[in-house]
């Protein structure tokens, strides 16, 4: 980070709450209709008959990576996995190994949050963080965690880590209809990663992202066994 990097981040007007549940409430919108809109995603074989991993083209204009979705049924409630995903519980550190840290920076009106994650380094993947917005969607038999990312004054770039942009990430949660005891689950996957890394190198870690979804549903789907809530 350049020297004058700080300052520009500190000085620049902090959204109001307003701003904040704008943005999260689009994005939650977005991802379901992502989700729920099959016709424009490709299959990627992934060799798993437990899962399926989806690609398609962003149609966001400044994103430079392409959007991804795992989609699989889970054998847990809506409730369950609400306990399991968010923050507001105690589990998601526990299980989620893609994770160092997570933190709440600040809970806003109609289920929305800004929430610091920071995600460990992998292979050729530097240690990443971001700052998300968050909006938690309930509709009929659906659950949607739909989030962004978005800048707070307080929380400006850390050294160590490389600032990820999500253009769009989450989950989407339907109670699976032949059995009410499960859930047909979708997580979404768009972000930038800022790799400052020769082109090959970008091309691994683009091969590699569809590697790291399954490898946390793979982790979801034990958690769903150790933890009886």
């Amino acid at each position: 980070m350049a020297p004058n990097d700080f300052v520009n981040v500190i000085d620049k007007p902090m959204p109001s709450d307003e701003d904040y549940i704008a943005l999260a409430e689009k994005a939650a919108k977005d991802l379901e209709r992502n989700c729920e809109d099959m016709s424009s995603w490709n299959d990627i074989n992934m060799g798993d008959p437990t899962y399926k991993i989806f690609s398609r083209k962003s149609s966001t204009v400044e994103a430079s990576e392409d959007m991804l979705m795992l989609t699989t049924t889970l054998p847990a409630t809506i409730d369950k996995l609400e306990k399991l995903l968010s923050l507001q519980y105690p589990y998601r550190l526990q299980w989620d190994d893609l994770l160092e840290n997570a933190e709440i920076v600040r809970k806003l009106p109609d289920e929305v949050c800004i929430i610091r994650h920071l995600v460990k380094k992998r292979l050729t993947l530097s240690a990443r963080e971001s700052i998300d917005v968050v909006k938690v969607l309930r509709k009929d038999d659906k659950l949607i965690f739909g989030f962004t990312s978005t800048t707070h004054p307080q929380y400006p770039p850390v050294k160590g880590y490389v600032r990820t942009h999500q253009h769009l990430g989450g989950y989407y949660m339907k109670q699976n209809h032949a059995d009410s005891s499960s859930t047909d689950f979708s997580m979404l996957l768009h972000a930038d990663l800022n790799l400052s890394a020769p082109r090959f190198l970008s091309s691994l870690v683009d091969r590699f992202k569809p590697k790291l979804m399954a490898e946390k549903i793979g982790n979801l789907r034990k958690a769903i066994v150790k933890f009886d809530i």
